[in-house]
Order: structure tokens, then sequence, then C-alpha cells
């Protein structure tokens, strides 16, 4: 990918998209860029087998073999990014 003068010229130009904040994100789904998640408990299993095939999809996204405390402890530190 390459920008010039403010435009990004890429043949991967239609899978980009804005990555949003984590502010209240337990409180904002659906979730992913097309909305296809409707919870993080979703994500988390999405990532943990490492995601779907995709053409776009980078060699660097990699299950994460997490147990279940592991997950369990991610939606323990996602409460941190809550308004009080």
């Amino acid at each position: 990918m390459r920008l010039t003068r403010g435009i990004v010229s890429s043949i991967f130009y239609g899978a980009l998209f804005k990555v949003p904040t984590l502010r209240n994100v337990a409180l904002t789904g659906p979730y992913m860029h097309d909305g296809s998640m409707r919870s993080l408990h979703d994500v988390v299993d999405h990532y943990n087998i490492g995601g779907k095939n995709h053409p776009n999809k980078s060699n660097l996204v990699q299950p994460l073999n997490l147990t279940n405390q592991e997950k369990d402890q991610q939606f323990i530190t996602e409460e941190k990014f809550k308004d009080r």
C-alpha cells in the first residue's frame, strides 16, 4: 500500500476499514467491520480458531489456542473499557 498526496493506492483498497475505539466495546455490538459477530464471545471464538479463510487474510492471523479460563479473563479485562 502506498499513500500518495492523501490518496491510498492499493489493490487491497476494498479491504480497508477504520478500526473503532475500544471505549464501551462491550456495549456496542454487533462486531467486526461487517457486523457479522453478535457478541464479544463470538469475536474471541473467531480469533481463537485463527479466523476464517479469506483472500485478504494476513498470514499473521494464527489460532490463539486460548483455554476457557483465558477467554473468561479476556471478558473481565473488557470491563475496564466501560464508562463508569
